[in-house]
């Protein structure tokens, strides 16, 4: 008998369709401050899309949108200074005509007036001269030929020395300014006349270590 027929090859698979391609994502954004900072002269701002430019205090904008200009503070109301004005780059001071000083606020001017100055050195602690402070001030007013009240000690320091090697002097140093509007020191202000003065008032003898000047200082204020 004929041999059966072999059965008929199945069909091969279609091969699978190409996989289709994912969308692309949206294009990330560009920073373009981190390429030479925007073209910006001081600070770039980057943000979606896009990126803006801003100037450090004392400057403005310019224009173009990046460069920065100085601002002239004293092109507007002389910068609010009393006296004079001077302009920086990005900043600006004031400063005070010949006889004037600049107050703390580093814009009002304040008059200088004469006055007569002196360092002077006791053998005293500085507690044992603020107890008796008064009586320093009576001696140099006395000896300066000025009111008490037109003398006062701006600063005492304490220091100690020494004289071979077993004696040690406390002393204290004090500067002291007389509101005189002289021209030159007062002849009678000399270490002899302050040392009467403070043999006067029981107080121990002075050493002067800086002598008399006439400095300029800030007037007192007027009283109300």
């Amino acid at each position: 008998s004929p041999s059966p027929s072999p059965p008929a090859a199945s069909p091969s698979p279609d091969p699978s369709p190409s996989a289709s391609p994912s969308p692309s994502p949206p294009d990330a954004d560009v920073d373009e401050c981190a390429t030479n900072n925007g073209g910006c002269a001081h600070s770039c701002t980057n943000s979606v899309g896009s990126y803006s430019c801003s100037c450090n205090s004392g400057y403005s904008l310019n224009a173009d949108g990046k460069a920065c200009d100085d601002v002239d503070e004293c092109a507007i109301y002389n910068g609010g200074c009393a006296h004079r004005c001077t302009n920086s780059g990005g900043s600006y001071s004031c400063s005070c005509e010949s006889g004037y000083s600049l107050n703390a606020d580093g814009k009002t001017c304040v008059e200088m007036t004469p006055a007569v100055t002196l360092t002077a050195q006791l053998p005293m602690t500085k507690a044992a001269f603020k107890q008796q402070e008064d009586k320093f001030i009576t001696a140099v007013a006395q000896s300066a030929n000025v009111a008490s009240d037109l003398v006062s000690v701006v600063s005492v320091t304490e220091v100690e020395s020494t004289a071979g090697a077993r004696f040690h002097i406390q002393a204290i140093v004090c500067d002291v300014v007389t509101d005189i509007a002289v021209p030159a020191v007062p002849p009678l202000l000399t270490q002899g006349t302050l040392n009467d003065q403070l043999q006067a008032v029981n107080l121990p003898q002075c050493t002067i270590s800086a002598p008399p000047t006439v400095v300029r200082r800030a007037a007192s204020p007027s009283p109300d």
